[in-house]
């Protein structure tokens, strides 16, 4: 890749733009220090998310995702174009314990489940971010990735 090629696609990942693909109802719900949420139709994925304040953790399905770290994401030119302030969870599991695991993919079991939140600075809109992945034996179970913003 020359020179050139290189600042082109830098240019290039700097000016994607996020775009909606559809519009939907959530319900946010608190019970007491639990925060879920109710989600209809492709964002019943959402049922499965409880937020709990006086622990400071999250769940998403089965798993526990301890906090991570306060977000102070300043760069405007991402795919959401506005700075934004927030906070992360996240939960990793792997088996890759050394290099030799880490080249034969096909033994490689690794998850990582995350919830960002966060309030644009242009709009002042709240972002709800979930990324959910599993690789199990070189095969990717759960792959997803849903950024709201509401």
């Amino acid at each position: 890749m020359t020179k050139s090629d290189y600042s082109e696609l830098l240019d290039f990942m700097n000016n994607l733009e996020m775009a909606s693909t559809g519009i939907g109802k959530i319900n946010i719900l608190r019970s007491g220090d639990i925060i879920h949420f109710k989600g209809d139709g492709k964002l019943s994925a959402l049922d499965s998310v409880k937020i709990n304040l006086g622990t400071n953790k999250v769940e998403i399905g089965r798993y526990t995702l301890p906090f991570k770290e306060n977000i102070d994401n300043k760069n405007d030119s991402a795919g959401l174009k506005s700075k934004w302030k927030g906070y992360e969870w996240k939960f990793e599991q792997s088996n890759n314990q050394n290099i030799n695991s880490a080249i034969d993919l096909f033994s490689l079991v690794n998850k990582e489940y995350e919830l960002s939140v966060g309030r644009l600075d242009k709009s002042g809109k709240t972002i709800l971010w979930i990324k959910c992945r599993e690789l199990s034996n070189g095969t990717r179970s759960v792959d997803f990735e849903l950024p709201l913003i509401f």
